[in-house]
């Protein structure tokens, strides 16, 4: 799953969103059905980590989270952190947020006025391959950063067969969101945590 605004803005207002003027997240993908239901997000708070963060840019930490092009730098933050805590951080000055749940959380830019179409993207390969036809839930939540100048709509995430990754210098993905939040709102929250979900039919084979 790749997750991100992968469409231009529809609006921009004056703020922007967690880390770095980025986003947070936290991720549910379950089965649609009346049964028994189990996350198919791997590490879906980024409680597990090989390493504490101990600078910006180590997304990498929270295995198996990774940055799916060589643009971007998305940050990942955790209470056993000094320099990325929750609920208080030093890096880019004013930063303070709970995790929606635990102790952690991801951060990364949705739009940067600084190089055109700005964006940064975190991935994760799902526990298991989707089936064909089966109908899943995914949701997530995401929190703009105290202090940021802009904020972000067009907030998704994108379900593919294939890891993706870019080496260009272009930051824009081309890929279009199957999850999009409801109204499409811009997210100016930097106190609560607000939910993005809908349901995907799966074609079969899925695992990003």
């Amino acid at each position: 799953m790749l997750f991100n605004n992968n469409k231009y803005n529809d609006e921009i207002s004056s703020f922007t969103l967690k880390s770095r003027g980025g986003i947070s997240f936290l991720f549910l993908f379950l089965f649609c059905t009346g049964s028994a239901q189990s996350n198919l997000v791997p590490n879906y708070s980024f409680e597990f980590y090989s390493s504490c963060p101990n600078n910006s840019g180590q997304l990498n930490y929270a295995t198996p989270w990774i940055n799916p092009t060589s643009w971007g730098s998305p940050d990942y933050f955790n209470s056993c952190s000094a320099l990325l805590s929750v609920p208080n951080c030093t890096i880019g000055g004013d930063c303070y947020q709970y995790a929606h749940t635990g102790n952690a959380f991801a951060g990364l830019y949705t739009w940067g006025y600084s190089v055109p179409n700005g964006r940064e993207y975190i991935q994760c390969q799902t526990i298991n391959t989707l089936i064909n036809s089966k109908c899943y839930f995914v949701s997530f939540y995401v929190n703009l950063l105290n202090g940021s100048m802009y904020a972000s709509n067009n907030l998704g995430a994108y379900i593919s067969v294939n890891q993706i990754y870019s080496a260009t210098s272009n930051p824009l993905l081309s890929y279009n969101a199957q999850i999009l939040g409801y109204k499409n709102k811009i997210i100016k929250d930097t106190l609560s945590w607000k939910l993005i979900s809908g349901i995907y039919v799966a074609g079969g084979g899925e695992i990003i």
